[in-house]
């Protein structure tokens, strides 16, 4: 039976019933298989490593994992993972960096912080698919974490009563000292003062009959206090770790409609943002400032629970880890927990403004804090003589907004002796102080001097005794041989005398060196010189290395002492950290050992020029022996503290290692290498060769050269690889371009088949294949002299959303984001418009250029890719989205790779009908290609589905009328493929004759043959024989 057909509509009908056939088929004969899913079949054992009132440090040891480089992992309340879905985290706690993998087995420590932790909540560690959310298909293992009573207790200690507790028990602790403190000044003491305030004066009064006496809504604005909720926060000196407690008022909560539409749909109110952080002075987003302007350190989301209610359920958990209330009468209370914030374009404080991407002027509101302005104190001796004594000049800054401080001259660290009537040299109450600065002359008498000794002048909060809470600096005063000389005369010379004869005594023995000895951390030390940080380690300062532990000698200072075994002892030197290509940089300096009872001490080190609390020692656990005057305090446990994880770490949370300190005489550290004592021996990724390594070898015939000239498919294949050698590079040159990977059989032959790039330029080139072995193939690719039937297009269009579970982490757990140059988001999909190019209807072969960029960023620049120039490729069967990528791979690698064939899909049935060619959510996978150049997934993995539309001409493909050639049937059934002859000197057209496809189920196959010719002509007919 003979059908005749019009060349497009019958080509689209072949190609539906062929695609329908194979499918039906293959499903028959079991040939379509769904790869499985991830099942939770690893284990975990987590244990609590240590707590205290900072929060809990949970060990995690987890086994049987996939064959991955890296995972994420968590601490969250049981089976609470939908809540990691959204912005904001949803986790108490997150492991950056990701915990490596090796041999299936992982071992790293996650560290909640109470204020994320609620001791009636069941918490375990989930462990899955880095770069994606977690669910059924992606968790790799999950383990329960017991934390018993007592451990909740040390986290959140009981409340224990005692005197004091009564806000009336004392109502005036210094009622003279300040004049503001006059309980007349309290308008609230004498109800009578004002005579509006009596409620009974008009008690038939309608509120209703003067509608313009009705008050306006309240402008907003919000009041900072602190963690008290009552005291203002005003200009206290505040740290990280600091709680504040904002209070907003006039924010109404059916305000900020609109938006992006995720997580909250754009009919609703957005709510507000209140945000600590540190913002540039023209911040608000209602005036077009951009966010690089608002650095965030700490957030809240005010919204209205009737609005929560109605946001979508995969949404919610996220929000409310973050949500705060905002009440009818437009009120809410949020509590903000302080931390340094990744850049500081500006001033900290508190701010307010539209959440959603909404804009709203009214709600931009913002109150300064005087937050991490480390104050500077320098001292100056200006006079030194026996009548006058000694005056030293001492100069303050960056003291935020204070009205007065004390000042005084003291023997170093001997603050604790000083009260009201003396303790100190010389000591001055300045007041007032403007522009948080001042300069001040404290002036000593000699006889309250000791050439002995070591002098400092501190400077603290007045009305207080100076404390480390209350100290806003101290600095070391110089005094010179000669001043003392002045001030005490010079030192007279005593002239031997001969002692007096006495028995031999035994010679005094010296107080041993003082030293500290510690490896820090050896997970996080493995991590960094492993393969996934690819970092390296150095000891500088005096400090060395031997044995695995940095070693620290003791220097001056420090107030330790031998009778009391308590007061502080300081050690000299530095270890570096970095890897990531320089993201991870970690440097732990001068530790400084505070002994505060006989069971507890606090090691600070140095960071930004101040002593950060890194760790706390528990020396109820740790060995102590006096030798010769010295005490050695041996394996005593270390916890890092909230500040140690994110003002040193810069938020990395790890284990660390038992500390051994010797409090002795001060001494050099001991032995060890120093410079660079550790680095990762990581072999680095091999680059493409610049050349072709070979330019023969490649087998091919003249039809599948005539193809792969013309920038059709092909098929070509050498000899001489590995038999069963995987991962073969393909490589097209003259700009070596990855096209993918192929395996070579049990014989060594390696084959591939596919098409050149669209976007590899005429001329000439050589393909290789590159393994244990390279061949190659140089050929001249002639594509536009074929292009006969190509048309231009302009105005296509091109949707695809990269990949939903990846914009979800970013947004979420990565606490990132994207910037779009020339695109647009409308959710679920980045959308390009007005694409550009050419096209052939003939062979369903083309490339559309739409330009514009995708830079993906998050764990604070850790992840950091740009997706630009995107291009639409169509190759036939198979159509491709290409890219130029530039940024850094997950190993820390540096990538710029134009042109790059970033994700793959098959086009089916795709055709032209009425004037478009249209893609329609066809299903996406990352190449090999890709792969390489994004560094996260591995090629093949699903991407989001592709949808296109590309307009074409009624005249696209149309030529000049020239006669089909005829082929027999004995060539079509042997299903060979051969070129038209020459018509007049024409060029030779690139004709297809129809796939053939010979399938068998059961006994006695039936044999379908299709041909399909396509016409070089409108209106050509094709003759199709079944």
């Amino acid at each position: 039976m003979n059908d005749t057909a019009i060349a497009s509509p019958g080509s689209s009908r072949i190609r539906v019933l062929l695609a329908a056939l194979v499918s039906f088929l293959l499903i028959a004969a079991g040939a379509v298989i769904v790869p499985p899913a991830h099942a939770a079949s690893g284990s975990v054992n987590a244990s609590v490593a240590s707590v205290g009132t900072s929060g809990v440090t949970v060990q995690v040891d987890a086994s049987g994992l996939p064959d991955v480089a890296s995972v994420c992992a968590a601490l969250i309340v049981k089976g609470a993972e939908s809540g990691l879905s959204g912005p904001g985290g949803g986790y108490a706690a997150f492991a950056i960096p990701f915990p490596a993998v090796s041999a299936g087995a992982s071992s790293f420590t996650l560290t909640a912080t109470a204020d994320k932790l609620d001791r009636t909540q069941v918490y375990e560690v989930l462990i899955w698919q880095q770069h994606s959310v977690p669910n059924a298909d992606t968790i790799f293992a999950r383990g329960d974490v017991a934390i018993s009573a007592a451990q909740w207790d040390a986290v959140f200690p009981p409340a224990t009563p005692g005197p004091g507790t009564d806000p009336g028990t004392d109502p005036g602790t210094d009622p003279g000292t300040d004049p503001g403190t006059d309980p007349g000044t309290d308008p609230g003491t004498d109800p009578g003062t004002d005579p509006g305030t009596d409620p009974g004066t008009d008690p038939g009064t309608d509120p209703g009959t003067d509608p313009g006496t009705t008050p306006q809504p309240a402008a907003p604005s919000i009041e900072v206090f602190l963690a008290d909720g009552t005291t203002p926060a005003g200009s206290t000196a505040l740290k990280a770790g600091d709680t504040v407690i904002v209070k907003g008022t006039g924010y109404d909560p059916t305000a900020n409609v609109g938006g992006r539409g995720v997580p909250i749909p754009s009919n609703l109110p957005q709510g507000t943002y209140v945000v600590f952080g540190n913002f540039a002075a023209q911040w608000q987003p209602s005036t077009g400032a951009p966010s690089s302007a608002r650095s965030v350190g700490a957030q809240k989301w005010a919204l209205a629970e009737s609005v929560l209610d109605q946001v979508p359920a995969q949404y919610q958990a996220a929000i409310r880890g973050q949500w705060v209330d905002i009440a009818a009468d437009g009120t809410f209370q949020a509590t903000l927990t302080l931390q340094d914030t990744k850049a500081t374009p500006g001033a900290y404080g508190v701010y307010t403004y539209g959440a959603g991407g909404v804009t709203n002027a009214a709600q931009e509101r913002s109150v300064p804090l005087n937050y991490n302005n480390i104050p500077v104190v320098s001292t100056t001796v200006t006079a030194a003589t026996a009548a006058e004594g000694l005056t030293v000049t001492a100069s303050a800054s960056k003291l935020g907004d204070i009205a007065g401080a004390y000042v005084a001259l003291i023997e170093a660290g001997t603050e604790a002796d000083v009260t009201a009537g003396g303790g100190f040299a010389a000591m001055q109450y300045v007041r007032p102080i403007t522009g948080g600065a001042f300069s001040v002359d404290l002036t000593a008498a000699a006889k309250l001097l000791d050439r002995a000794e070591t002098y400092e002048v501190i400077v603290w909060q007045q009305h207080t005794m100076p404390t480390a809470q209350t100290i806003y600096g101290r600095s070391a005063v110089t005094i010179t041989p000669q001043q003392w000389d002045a001030l005490l005369g010079p030192v007279v010379e005593v002239p031997p005398t001969t002692p007096p004869t006495t028995q031999p005594t035994a010679p005094s023995v010296p107080v041993p060196g003082g030293s500290l000895r510690w490896a820090i951390s050896s997970s996080f030390t493995n991590y960094v010189t492993g393969p996934i940080a690819k970092g390296a380690i150095d000891v500088s300062g005096g400090a060395t290395r031997s044995g695995g532990m940095f070693q620290f000698g003791q220097t001056a200072g420090g107030d330790y002492s031998a009778t009391s075994a308590l007061g502080s002892v300081i050690y000299q030197g530095a270890v570096r950290f970095t890897g990531h290509g320089g993201v991870l940089d970690v440097t732990v300096s001068n530790p400084q050992i505070t002994v505060t009872s006989a069971n507890a001490a606090t090691l600070s080190v140095t960071h930004g020029g101040a002593q950060v609390a890194f760790a706390t020692l528990d020396l109820s656990r740790a060995v102590v022996t006096t030798a010769n005057g010295a005490v050695t305090y041996s394996g005593a446990p270390a916890a890092l503290t909230a500040a140690g994880r994110d003002r040193v770490l810069a938020g990395f949370s790890t284990t660390l290692d038992p500390v051994t300190f010797t409090v002795g005489s001060v001494a050099a550290a001991p032995a060890g290498t120093t410079g660079t004592v550790a680095a990762a021996a990581v072999k680095a990724k091999t680059a493409l060769p610049a050349t072709p390594p070979a330019t023969t070898g490649i087998q091919i015939d003249e039809t599948n050269l005539e193809a792969l000239q013309t920038g059709g498919s092909a098929t070509v294949s050498a000899s001489g690889f590995r038999p069963n050698e995987t991962g073969i590079q393909v490589v097209v040159y003259s700009t070596p371009v990855l096209l993918g990977t192929v395996d070579a059989d049990a014989s060594g032959i390696a084959t591939w088949s596919g098409s050149l790039p669209a976007t590899l330029e005429d001329g000439a080139h050589t393909l290789t294949l590159q393994g244990s072995v390279s061949r190659g193939l140089e050929f001249t690719l002639t594509r536009a002299t074929t292009a006969i039937g190509q048309c231009t297009v302009e105005g296509a269009t091109l949707q695809w959303g990269f990949k939903e579970s990846f914009r979800t982490y970013i947004e979420g757990i990565a606490a990132g984001g994207w910037t779009l140059t020339d695109v647009e988001y409308r959710y679920p999909e980045y959308v390009w418009q007005n694409g550009a190019g050419s096209f052939d209807d003939d062979t369903l072969t083309g490339l559309v250029a739409f330009g514009g960029s995708i830079a993906f960023s998050g764990h604070g620049g850790a992840l950091n890719t740009t997706l630009s120039n995107a291009r639409l490729e169509l190759a036939g069967d198979t159509g491709y989205l290409v890219f130029d990528v530039l940024g850094t791979t997950q190993d820390g690698q540096g990538v710029d790779q134009p042109g790059v064939r970033f994700a793959e899909f098959g086009l089916g049935d795709a055709a032209v009908v009425d004037g478009m060619l249209s893609l329609d959510a066809l299903p996406a996978t990352l190449t090999e290609a890709g792969s390489a150049a994004f560094g996260t997934y591995g090629a093949g993995e699903e991407l989001d589905p592709v949808t296109a539309s590309v307009p074409v001409t009624t005249e696209c493909g149309v030529a000049a009328e020239e006669e089909p050639a005829q082929e027999s049937e004995d060539t079509a059934a042997a299903a060979s493929v051969t070129a038209v002859a020459d018509v007049d000197g024409a060029p030779i057209w690139p004709w297809l004759v129809g796939g053939l496809v010979i399938v068998a189920l059961g006994t006695g196959a039936g044999v379908l043959i299709a041909r399909r010719n396509r016409a070089n002509a409108e209106g050509a007919d094709v003759t199709t024989g079944v």
